[in-house]
């Protein structure tokens, strides 16, 4: 009789788990949970039971529960290998990194035929760093299982975390040879392609992964990518439109879309799809994170705050929106909340070298150059190939009157980016070298960064007045109520010089080396005309002529301005005006300043207006404006074009 009573119990036992089983199966996870605790009640030591119940709460992201239950569920059954590669996972997300390889290991002495445990292994290894032993994982689980797919996915994933492309491509192509057909892999072969700049390549990978599934929408994100690289917009456009079609117009493809528009600077287009992706998924932290960088891009720091408060309120533990938010409180001249932020954000993720960044950025911006030093020098510490970092110490180090230190961080900077012409230029500078003009490229890389803070920076932190310096020595030599019918504005910036001269302006052209200026000039509708481009090209190849020329701040990014005055003669009307702005120098010719910037004597304008048939009409002796709390000075110039 008690046989038979032993028996029934079983089978009752059985039953509970089976149907425990059943519920986990179908998604049913509290019916679940509810019938593995009824059967630990009645079996506490339930090896199946403890199990399946501590993935239920692994699942429910209580990690500290369900090692404890897997735990217990060893101690009753220490022979099962998949016991100890779950608790593996339980202490990891834990935290406990090293007790989670042991509890591999554990497995391993199981079976250690087992590829599972070597891939599980090797993606815990991946995420803490520990790319070797990672690599190993996952070659040893392929060499367990050669057809072992996610194995070969996270060793090609893992190759191109490390800057190793090519052995990537090799993994995904390796399984591609055994299984052709496997569009996530091509998919993934196409990016490791376009990691290498092998764009044709990819284009041909991405596609190859639609012949076989043609409505697979992350191949034709991928492809959108990729036709972005080649530069083929119109086909760009297409691939990513059709990714959010046979996505079911999910919010993440909207979202991927908005982020290509962002790239390119199509901003009024990349908000509406982040809006799009909000409204079809109102959680979408992500979302509004990249909502907050076109704002902020747009200069609407108002709005892309709020963005990024939404994003936070959603995602209190995203390091980077908190990094984005600080950005944009310091552009709302709100120091105090951005320092709360950034270390949030530090907080979250201690070494990521773009908030120190930051941070030095910030303290500069306030005059705190020894801790803005420190900022940049714990910035390139955690992330020595960080040419941004460099450059910042070098400017620091500079307004600190280091030079010799400085040199040798705008040389570290040229060294770690060949393209970083304003390091290139400073390094020049700070060698004793004395070009006849600062490099092109390094006046446009310097404004198109400047573009959207420039008018409050020069106003508010400079006390620049140049252009209503001009105007006064243009109406005390002229007068007050002259009309001028062709004007040029060299230079022109944003638009400063232009809203001082529009009212005594008839048709107005504005020329200037960076686009992102002019784009913010062209928002003020002050200009006729506005074209992007060196001012001596500009002026070499224009036909019209000028009954005013405006120069305000210009020439210190000209050294020798023989070939301006020699453009300017053919392209002045008879008794034209040409005003501009020099920074002073006390000697004949022209000097290179440390700060990058020239200063020109007055005897040496004297000589080139003497030989392109220019009068002096006028010079006045000023302060430009302020710079580390020091009067920069200069002299403002009326020359006549001899009639």
């Amino acid at each position: 009789m008690e046989n038979t009573n032993r028996k029934q119990q079983k089978m009752n036992l059985k039953d509970m788990l089976d149907r425990a089983v059943a519920a986990h199966q179908a998604g049913q996870f509290n019916e679940a949970r509810t019938r593995y605790e009824k059967l630990l009640d009645c079996d506490p030591e339930n090896p199946d039971a403890l199990y399946l119940l501590g993935g239920i709460y692994y699942q429910n992201k209580n990690p500290r529960s369900a090692a404890e239950l897997i735990t217990r569920a060893i101690q009753s059954a220490p022979d099962r290998d998949y016991f100890y590669n779950h608790l593996g996972l339980a202490l990891n997300s834990m935290g406990n990194f090293d007790d989670a390889v042991d509890a591999f290991h554990s497995a391993l002495a199981v079976n250690p035929q087992n590829p599972e445990t070597y891939n599980m292994m090797g993606k815990v290894l991946r995420g803490k760093g520990k790319t070797d032993k990672a690599i190993d994982a996952f070659r040893r689980a392929i060499d367990l299982d050669p057809e072992y797919i996610d194995a070969y996915h996270n060793l090609g994933r893992v190759f191109l975390k490390q800057n190793q492309p090519e052995e990537a491509i090799s993994v995904f192509k390796q399984l591609l040879e055994i299984k052709p057909d496997l569009v996530e892999t091509r998919n993934r072969l196409g990016k490791a392609l376009l990691f290498q700049n092998r764009i044709p390549e990819a284009i041909g990978a991405f596609k190859e992964c639609i012949e076989t599934d043609p409505e697979n929408s992350h191949a034709y994100q991928n492809l959108g990518a990729a036709f972005e690289l080649a530069g083929k917009q119109h086909e760009a456009d297409n691939a990513f439109q059709k990714a959010i079609v046979f996505s079911g117009d999910s919010a993440e493809a909207r979202h991927r879309y908005g982020n290509y528009l962002l790239a390119r600077k199509r901003m009024a287009e990349a908000i509406g799809e982040f809006e799009k992706a909000i409204e079809t998924k109102p959680d979408f932290a992500e979302a509004y994170n990249s909502l907050g960088i076109a704002l902020k891009s747009e200069g609407r720091i108002k709005e892309a705050i709020e963005a990024y408060k939404k994003a936070i309120e959603i995602d209190p533990k995203h390091p980077q929106t908190y990094n984005n938010i600080a950005v944009a409180l310091n552009a709302a001249g709100k120091n105090q909340e951005a320092f709360e932020a950034y270390g949030k954000a530090i907080s979250l993720e201690p070494n990521n070298p773009h908030v120190f960044q930051n941070i030095g950025i910030l303290l500069k911006t306030q005059g705190k150059l020894q801790e803005a030093l420190i900022a940049f020098e714990q910035a390139a510490s955690l992330m020595p190939e960080y040419a941004d970092a460099y450059h910042n110490m070098g400017s620091t180090l500079m307004e600190l009157g280091h030079m010799d230190k400085a040199l040798s961080a705008f040389q570290k900077t040229a060294k770690l980016d060949s393209g970083n012409h304003s390091a290139r230029y400073m390094a020049a500078v700070l060698s004793g070298k004395n070009p006849k003009s600062a490099p092109p490229e390094y006046v446009k890389e310097l404004f198109n960064q400047y573009s959207n803070r420039f008018d409050r920076h020069l106003t508010r932190n400079l006390a620049y007045k140049t252009p209503q310096l001009l105007r006064k020595a243009l109406d005390d030599s002229i007068g007050k109520h002259k009309k001028y019918e062709k004007v040029l504005d060299l230079g022109c910036g944003t638009g400063l010089a232009g809203e001082i001269f529009r009212d005594i302006s008839g048709h107005m052209t504005g020329v200037d080396i960076s686009q992102d200026m002019i784009e913010v000039a062209e928002n003020k509708a002050l200009y006729n005309q506005l074209h992007v481009s060196e001012i001596n090209e500009f002026l070499s190849e224009c036909r019209e002529k000028f009954d005013l020329v405006i120069a305000a701040d210009v020439f210190v990014y000209l050294g020798d301005l023989e070939p301006l005055f020699s453009n300017l003669e053919k392209r002045l009307n008879p008794g034209a005006c040409f005003i501009f702005s020099t920074e002073s120098y006390p000697e004949d010719g022209y000097t290179l300043q440390f700060t990058g910037r020239f200063a020109h004597g007055s005897g040496y304008i004297k000589s080139l207006g003497e030989k392109y048939h220019f009068k002096i009409d006028n010079v006045n002796p000023v302060v430009l404006r302020k710079e580390n709390d020091k009067s920069v000075e200069g002299e403002i110039f009326v020359l006549l074009k001899a009639g």
